[in-house]
């Protein structure tokens, strides 16, 4: 009964220390905020679930005076993103006129979106010296053209990760499991060719994987240049001072030093379970996770899509990936058609 007690204890503690932490954060932003702050300051990191971007955005965080504001568009914690039109994965094209959407992000990218869920990352020294804002998004990939040609800011970071390791880390994650592929989004309606790569599969990680392709093929595909900077989660391992620095080049910011010995650390979302937590290679723990047929399962997905930078390697052919679009040189080859290459696939 005591060890029940202090466990008790303990969840009640943490519990009042993050309702304080969310009520103190906001209320000293209000204070201490410069009321003259612009939204060209504000730096964007965009990616899929589990490729990295709370890593990216700690990183980013090592620059003075700044603060990640966290997940503005979870439609759980952030009822307002609801009501402003924002669903689960939201598709925006560039041009669209979207007033309360436009509205509800110029409040996100100023840093006026305050509650205990996106402050969750603001400590109360932070909170006293916040002058510039890191909005981080895994919900934002479909939108990121529009809001990169709507908003002043410099251009957003797009991190990306092996399709198969952030699947693996979503499942481990013991999050929701999709019943069937997302065939009914919206995306399929803007890309009708590539309805045919839903058709058959039966597995979760195949859905999980339809999911994944859509947030990048959507962002890929935009008229060159692309308007946002692609940072890759294995160069970010394997070589991070040099993904870092160009990073940064492109913000026109000078990289912190502590952001390089920030480098070794892990992120604070990562699990127990990562090979990060365990000390073993970061990039090969999916490879240990999944059969064969399950890795091959999700890269036909991929291949489907004409996503062809990624393999059964640990990581991706760094040419392809870093040229200028190149889902769309695929197009003009003729491959990301849906059926087409997935038959080539195989």
């Amino acid at each position: 009964m005591k060890v029940f007690g202090r466990i008790s204890q303990h969840k009640l503690l943490n519990l009042l220390d993050l309702r304080l932490h969310g009520i103190l954060v906001p209320l000293l932003l209000k204070f201490y905020a410069p009321s003259d702050y612009r939204m060209e300051d504000t730096l964007v990191i965009a990616g899929a679930p589990r490729a990295g971007t709370t890593w990216l955005a700690e990183l980013v965080n090592m620059v003075p005076g700044s603060s990640i504001l966290f997940e503005p568009l979870h439609l759980g914690q952030v009822p307002q993103a609801r009501r402003a039109g924002f669903k689960w994965e939201t598709m925006v094209a560039r041009g669209t006129d979207w007033p309360e959407g436009e509205k509800f992000l110029q409040k996100i990218l100023l840093g006026k979106l305050r509650n205990s869920w996106t402050m969750s990352h603001v400590s109360l020294v932070q909170a006293c010296h916040t002058r510039l804002w890191i909005v981080k998004f895994v919900r934002a990939n479909m939108l990121l053209d529009w809001l990169a040609h709507t908003f002043p800011i410099r251009p957003p970071a797009l991190i990306i990760r092996h399709p198969c390791a952030c699947i693996a880390s979503y499942l481990q994650k013991g999050w929701p499991r999709p019943t069937k592929a997302p065939a009914d989004h919206e995306f399929f309606r803007v890309y009708p060719h590539l309805q045919g790569v839903c058709e058959g599969l039966g597995s979760v990680e195949e859905y999980i994987a339809v999911s994944w392709c859509m947030e990048y093929y959507a962002a890929l595909t935009v008229e060159p240049p692309l308007p946002f900077h692609l940072v890759c989660y294995e160069r970010l391992v394997r070589d991070g001072l040099d993904e870092l620095t160009k990073l940064f080049v492109t913000w026109g910011l000078p990289l912190p030093d502590e952001a390089k010995a920030r480098l070794e650390k892990p992120s604070m979302t990562t699990a127990s379970f990562s090979q990060v937590s365990k000390g073993g290679d970061p990039l090969k723990g999916w490879q240990r996770y999944f059969s064969l047929e399950q890795s091959t399962r999700i890269l036909k997905v991929v291949k489907g899509f004409g996503l062809d930078f990624y393999s059964e390697g640990p990581e991706p052919d760094y040419e392809r990936l870093y040229s200028q679009s190149p889902v769309r040189q695929n197009l003009e080859r003729g491959c990301g058609k849906g059926d087409k290459a997935l038959e080539e696939s195989v």
